[in-house]
């Protein structure tokens, strides 16, 4: 994975998380595998799936906005 954080493979029913993120802070990879686990209910980047982010991590947005800083993590 050189773009991506995790992907969720809802219909195969895994999620796959980028060994980079072993760079980042805990409560950084926290947020991405929540993020991909919530898709296993809401597939789409919905009102649903925001809905649910924010009742189980209201602050994600935040850790989003954070881990933006890493994203050279990415390419290597």
């Amino acid at each position: 994975m050189k773009s991506q954080w995790g992907n969720c493979h809802w219909r195969q029913g895994y999620i796959t998380l980028n060994t980079a993120l072993a760079r980042c802070p805990e409560t950084l990879r926290d947020y991405v595998a929540l993020h991909e686990l919530v898709h296993f209910v809401h597939p789409d980047h919905g009102p649903g799936f925001y809905g649910l982010m924010d009742r189980l991590m209201p602050d994600w947005r935040q850790r989003r906005k954070e881990l933006r800083r890493y994203g050279g993590a990415l390419a290597g």
